[in-house]
């Protein structure tokens, strides 16, 4: 095998009939990006229905950050997947490079509802030696009290970590952010229905 090929979806758990974006990266045995690769995605949903999503019909994009060596606000390849019935949608994805064929298996679920509905905005490959924002958007669906744990890489420096209250329809909010030494962020929040980024 060749390098690295690396697909990311905004969420792990969608519900019926949303958008989802989906991000892919591919990278050379150097680690180097690879931007003129022959990318497909196969999309197989719960009712055994294949989508087909290639670079070579316009269905991926290929950014135009894509051969920028620092931080980009776009995947270097990228595209959009309406997800319908929910179950488990299975993916398979697929790059042709001068250094042949490489393919990765990978999944997401669609509910019916959900009790917290997590997003995240972030790169898909990063250069180690610029600061990249990660953005994680929670919507509540149900009263909660208590921790929120997102782990990133022991080796990942935290920095700027700040939690915004976006709306809130509790009377009373309390929340409190610290970075712990196993790179675990701990969130402590109390809210009703509101969401917070």
């Amino acid at each position: 095998t060749w390098g690295v090929l690396a697909i990311n979806l905004n969420k792990s758990i969608y519900l019926e009939n949303e958008d989802s974006f989906i991000g892919i990266a591919v990278l050379d045995d150097k680690g180097k990006i690879v931007c003129n690769a022959d990318v497909t995605l196969e999309i197989i949903n719960p009712l055994n229905q294949k989508t087909t999503l290639t670079t070579a019909n316009n269905d991926i994009k290929i950014s135009p950050e894509c051969e920028v060596l620092g931080v980009t606000n776009l995947p270097d390849y990228y595209t959009t997947y309406s997800v319908s019935v929910a179950g488990t949608y299975l993916m398979n994805l697929t790059a042709n490079t001068k250094n042949g064929i490489r393919s990765i298996l990978d999944k997401f679920i669609v509910q019916n509802n959900v009790d917290f509905d997590v997003a995240r905005q972030g790169p898909t490959r990063v250069y180690p030696a610029a600061a990249y924002a990660m953005k994680i958007s929670i919507i509540a669906n149900k009263d909660y009290n208590g921790m929120i744990n997102e782990y990133v890489p022991a080796g990942f420096e935290l920095s700027n970590v700040e939690i915004y209250e976006v709306e809130e329809e509790s009377k009373s909010s309390e929340i409190t952010l610290s970075a712990v030494e196993n790179a675990e962020i701990i969130a402590k929040s109390v809210w009703n229905g509101g969401w917070y980024q």
